[in-house]
């Protein structure tokens, strides 16, 4: 460990905030695989928050970076190397990770704020009794407030960038507490100005006023299409962005590659744009598919594909 994340993490402990230390990288992510994670952070609260940023603008600022402190939500898009990673990594989880219901109606629209910890499937169906429309997209993605931010995550028509209002970010680089509008968080496909080194811990979305029972019904839809279309198990969903024209997921079948497998990983035969883990599955394994299919489907049809999938350790320039 350096120098300075040691501080780092002494400073943290004495501050009061809870530190774990050795966890499992497996016990993270959905994929199930990696390797010990050195330090993780729980935030619980925004006194935590300041308490953070107050740690990091007195003593650690430039210190810090992507190679030893990483946001991580749900570990729903997220690669554990086997070796683990040698740095810290960050969580919301108490108050950052509720509903708290606080919402502001503009004639037909509805401005609700919730915890960037928050799971999405959680947030679009505690809008049902609240009577809030068009956030029902988020039922069927499994990862965190936060993260469906930091890179703008989507499905079924819709975005992040389509209902967010604001967000309030703490950089782990500077210590600085921001508030970002729609417009300054520089969305773009699967992308936005947010790094691993940025902790999304409230969010402001808009939606409309609907009926409960309509809006239940589009919820119950999502989730009905996604177990008839995509696999169940240890994956991170999508693996792969789609190409402006063309889905990834067809890219890849095409090219014949479900049920493709090395080791304990393997291309889902239910959907194409998903990697299954097995038990006993290394990221080796997972990385090596993932490569496999970038160079069959770059050589085959000319697409190169983007991954979806955050990396750390190993892999943390790779694929980002």
């Amino acid at each position: 460990m350096t120098e300075p994340l040691t501080g780092f993490i002494d400073a943290l402990q004495s501050a009061g905030l809870s530190v774990k230390n050795d966890l499992s990288g497996a016990m993270l992510t959905t994929y199930r695989v990696g390797g010990p994670i050195a330090h993780c952070v729980s935030l619980t609260s925004r006194d935590d928050i300041n308490t953070l940023a107050g740690i990091i603008s007195s003593y650690f600022v430039g210190q810090l970076n992507d190679r030893n402190v990483v946001t991580i939500g749900k570990g729903s898009n997220l690669l554990v190397d086997d070796q683990g990673f040698d740095g810290c990594v960050f969580r919301l989880e108490g108050e950052l990770a509720e509903f708290n219901g606080s919402s502001n109606r503009i004639d037909e629209h509805i401005r609700v704020t919730v915890g960037g910890g928050v799971p999405l499937p959680t947030f679009a169906r505690q809008c049902v009794p609240e009577a809030i429309a068009g956030l029902e997209f988020y039922v069927g993605i499994p990862g965190s407030v936060g993260g469906a931010v930091a890179m703008n995550a989507g499905g079924h028509g819709k975005q992040t960038s389509d209902v967010l209002v604001s967000c309030n970010v703490l950089n782990l680089s500077s210590g600085i507490i921001e508030r970002f509008s729609n417009e300054s968080c520089h969305f773009s496909y699967r992308h936005s100005r947010f790094r691993p080194t940025d902790i999304i811990y409230s969010v402001q979305f808009e939606g409309k006023e609907g009926n409960p029972a309509r809006i239940k019904r589009d919820v119950d839809s999502i989730v009905q299409w996604r177990r008839e279309h995509q696999p169940g198990g240890r994956n991170v969903g999508s693996v792969f962005q789609n190409p402006p024209d063309i889905s990834a997921g067809e890219l890849i079948d095409k090219c014949e590659l479900k049920g493709f497998r090395i080791g304990g990983a393997y291309v889902s035969e239910k959907h194409a744009n998903f990697i299954q883990s097995d038990e006993g599955a290394t990221a080796e394994d997972i990385y090596a598919v993932i490569e496999h299919i970038r160079s069959v489907v770059f050589e085959s049809t000319g697409y190169k594909l983007d991954t979806e999938v955050r990396h750390i350790g190993k892999y943390d320039n790779e694929s980002r």
